[in-house]
């Protein structure tokens, strides 16, 4: 029984190596594995709990927005810094310092709520704070998938992989954090976040990785001189010129929506968190079938024509959610 079992099992290893090879690496296992827990905590906490409980104690669209966009700007700010550093340091010490900078927030988040002592004041600065952790995190994140596989050849799988993990995360947090909030409260969900940012600590210290020398770290000039030198070449190349501005036009007025969720959900849809969680995890379950497609494929070719299509689909989509007025459309 146990050969017959061991047999299968290899096969099933094999097979899943052979369609996604990155898995064959381990750092890249504990880094998936561990990161998905982290995420879906991390996605948990900024797309639906912390949203709900600031509309929940203000009833104030208009605060809404002002928290979604000062949560947002220290990102945007501090993402080209974050990616300077990630070529100057070691990428896993850079992600580990974040993950225990976001538990410590976190874990403030949990003592408030559990003491019932929340207020908007303190939501709005642990926001900041979170922005702040995810403009340091993002280029990190993303850079560092290459370090977890050896085969230059796995890299476009891993990359793939990343989106897929990412994604899966989006549905994973919010909908377990739409139950948590229905059935035990909110505080349930920072508790859950604290906690899953053990998760990703330990697998990142499980991590075997060539450490990376330091160079240039006293030069503050020589940052000014890195950040102009990634400017220049993304002025120069028009692929990767044309999907950054894409995305920034798709970041200003596509993705907009989800800031206003908790309004759409409460006073248009009639409904409660768990409204706001199934609205907050449909999105991610179509990026998540498009990320297994891509992680599937051996090419890019064609991608364009795609791209093109998905930015209309996204447009028409959009239309037709602020005409929607029941849940299940």
């Amino acid at each position: 029984m146990q050969h017959g079992y061991g047999q299968w099992s290899d096969r099933v290893s094999k097979t899943v190596y052979r369609r996604l090879p990155a898995f064959k690496w381990r750092n890249f296992r504990l880094f998936f594995g561990g990161q998905m827990l982290s995420m879906s905590g991390t996605f948990m906490t900024q797309q639906l709990t912390i949203p709900w409980l600031v509309y929940d104690l203000t009833k104030s669209a208009w605060l809404l927005g002002v928290v979604g966009f000062l949560q947002f700007l220290p990102t945007l700010l501090l993402i080209p810094f974050s990616g300077v550093l990630a070529d100057r340091w070691s990428r896993r010490d850079l992600l580990m310092l974040v993950q225990v900078l976001g538990i410590s927030v976190s874990i403030t988040l949990t003592v408030l709520t559990f003491l019932d002592s929340i207020t908007f004041g303190s939501l709005l600065i642990l926001s900041i704070l979170n922005g702040m952790l995810k403009g340091l995190d993002m280029p990190v994140r993303h850079t560092i998938v290459t370090e977890t596989v050896n085969d230059r050849t796995d890299w476009s799988n891993a990359i793939a992989l990343n989106s897929v993990m990412l994604s899966s995360s989006l549905v994973l947090g919010p909908a377990i954090g739409g139950i948590l909030i229905a059935t035990v409260g909110v505080k349930y969900c920072f508790l859950y976040d604290s906690l899953s940012y053990i998760a990703a600590i330990v697998t990142l210290k499980a991590m075997r990785v060539r450490p990376k020398i330091p160079t240039d770290t006293a030069h503050i000039s020589n940052t000014w001189q890195k950040l102009r030198e990634g400017f220049q070449y993304v002025s120069k190349m028009q692929p990767i010129r044309v999907i950054l501005l894409m995305l920034a036009l798709q970041g200003l007025v596509g993705i907009s929506y989800i800031a206003l969720l908790p309004v759409f959900a409460a006073e248009v849809l009639r409904g409660n968190a768990t409204t706001m969680a199934a609205l907050g995890t449909a999105a991610p379950i179509g990026s998540l079938c498009a990320c297994c497609y891509l992680s599937l494929r051996r090419s890019i070719l064609g991608l364009e024509r795609l791209i093109m299509l998905a930015q209309a689909a996204i447009g028409f989509s959009l239309i037709s959610f602020s005409l929607s007025r029941q849940l299940w459309s």
